[in-house]
């Protein structure tokens, strides 16, 4: 009995052995904005309580941010140089044409967006390649793997030049350029290309793509090329100014991750095919409603039966007009509900009684209430996938980037309506509001989104196993596909079309030249 005792724990240590792996340093890569590193710090926490040893690699002007110092005593940072790019501002300009552009403009200017990410990137890269310092330090933690955002492929030719194994998280949704890049199938006849460059609005409800979107599929096909060309030659250049030898650059490296994990759901993406080695894990963020102080909890009390309605509008609202946020509080005095309006610059001149402006709120718990009718929000993933797993139907307004995408699928999916910042009114936000909030479909089809989103396994979850399976098995050889390492030419069989095509021509040739002859 007693061998037999000691045989059960042998097994479970064996066991335990196998589930979980070794301590391991990590280094995640989150140059990006607030919203990005908070779903690297959701990941890094749960593989830190297995015992991971974690560092973050941040910009230095994030070093004092409340985001970085909170959890100096948790994790390691490093930190990129001061320079601050005026990228966001730039981009965010570019948008603003965009939205008032017509057809042909929205082509040029799409065109535009992608230069300016080429440039971008090529900017982060020197910040980091130009510091030698960083660079020995780095070099010097050897890290085991490298977990890189996907907006920062800059540093896939560090994860092949240090022979660490490196992983891509994204923490936008799925987009054909991205997938390209990742050699999966562009379904070009059935699903949008990318609607944040472009910002054509598709209605995919009715299942199709009519003949006009899959032709402006087929031409933000070629925008794609474009962008791969500019990406190349901005990384070939910086290989020869900083004498670097690598043979990975640009958007090849893609498919050299040993494993992709994508901010995306099938609950709210497009069904599309893609390779064992992606982990979806859309909603980072996400996690069940905690308890809300006493300020909040009275105000959710005291809005009644009318309910309130959250109001988020993220930081890059900074850069839009005033007259925006003046026309939204215009709508909202007009409601019955209470409004809860996370605030940011430029505040609005004047708000109803029942706007409360508040510099933070606890956005998730808020969602989480039943008191909470709808929310009126500018499509950032996160916040998206917040309402989704609570039911909260969403009042789209897109300022940036891939929240036109975000909101387009949203509205699509039943679950919410777009106003366009070009269009908007205190009518149209009114209009607005009051469609999701009085007519039931948007609540219930929410309702049936969040069930369907909560029988996945949880995102966070779902991003450690994978990570810590790359650690275990020293990679993901057996679920890559071998596409990465074939040429254009041998992957869509253009070699074996070449054949074919001299074949009959060679046909068509002998069999003229055969009747010539019979004819003579």
């Amino acid at each position: 009995m007693e061998y037999s005792g000691i045989f059960v724990i042998y097994i479970l240590l064996v066991l335990n052995s196998i589930v979980h792996c070794s301590p391991a340093n990590i280094l995640f890569a989150m140059t990006g904005p607030n919203s990005h590193y908070e779903c690297g710090v959701r990941v890094a926490q749960v593989l830190k309580s297995r015992g991971h040893n974690i560092t973050f690699l941040v910009p230095k002007f994030e070093s004092e941010s409340p985001a970085v110092t909170k959890r100096a005593d948790v994790f390691n940072f490093e930190y990129t140089s001061e320079k601050k790019t005026d990228s966001l501002d730039v981009g965010i300009n570019i948008y603003e044409r965009l939205n008032n552009a017509n057809l042909i403009g929205k082509f040029k200017i799409g065109l535009e967006i992608l230069d300016l990410v080429s440039r971008w990137w090529r900017n982060e890269l020197e910040k980091f390649i130009s510091d030698p310092l960083l660079m020995d330090r780095i070099s010097d933690a050897a890290y085991d793997l490298i977990i890189v955002e996907g907006n920062f492929v800059w540093l896939l030719p560090f994860a092949q030049r240090h022979h660490s194994y490196f992983v891509i998280m994204t923490t936008y949704s799925l987009n054909s350029v991205n997938l390209e890049w990742f050699n999966l199938p562009t379904e070009l006849s059935y699903i949008p290309f990318d609607n944040s460059v472009n910002q054509f609005t598709y209605d995919f409800r009715k299942g199709r793509l009519s003949f006009f979107e899959r032709l402006i599929n087929l031409v933000q096909l070629f925008q794609k090329f474009h962008i791969h060309t500019l990406l190349g030659q901005e990384m070939f250049t910086i290989q020869k100014e900083y004498h670097v030898a690598t043979d990975w650059w640009g958007h090849d490296s893609f498919g050299r991750a040993e494993i992709w994990l994508t901010n995306s759901n099938f609950a709210t993406d497009y069904p599309r095919p893609f390779f064992p080695n992606m982990g979806l894990v859309g909603g980072l963020t996400v996690e069940a409603s905690k308890l809300l102080n006493n300020d909040f909890e009275s105000i959710m009390a005291a809005a009644g039966d009318a309910g309130v309605i959250i109001v988020s509008m993220g930081t890059v609202i900074k850069s839009r007009s005033q007259n925006l946020v003046n026309s939204m509080a215009e709508a909202f005095a007009k409601l019955p509900q209470t409004v809860i309006w996370k605030a940011t610059e430029p505040l609005p001149e004047t708000v109803g009684e029942n706007t409360l402006l508040r510099k933070w709120i606890p956005q998730n718990d808020l969602l989480g209430h039943p008191n909470t009718r709808a929310m009126v929000y500018h499509c950032g993933n996160n916040g998206a996938f917040e309402a989704l797993y609570h039911g909260v139907p969403i009042i789209a307004v897109p300022v940036f980037a891939d929240q036109t995408d975000v909101a387009y699928r949203i509205m699509s999916n039943g679950m919410g309506v777009v106003v366009e910042t070009t269009t908007l009114t205190n009518e149209s936000m009114f209009r607005a509001v009051s469609e999701v909030i009085n007519n039931p479909k948007y609540k219930n089809r929410a309702m049936e989104l969040s069930a369907i989103y909560r029988d996945y396994d949880t995102p966070v979850e779902m991003a450690a196993f994978w990570i810590e399976y790359v650690l275990r098995h020293r990679g993901a050889r057996l679920l890559k596909s071998k596409a990465a390492d074939m040429s254009f030419v041998k992957e869509y069989l253009l070699d074996v079309f070449a054949i074919f095509l001299v074949i009959g021509l060679l046909v068509v040739i002998t069999t003229k030249h055969c009747f010539s002859t019979l004819l003579k």
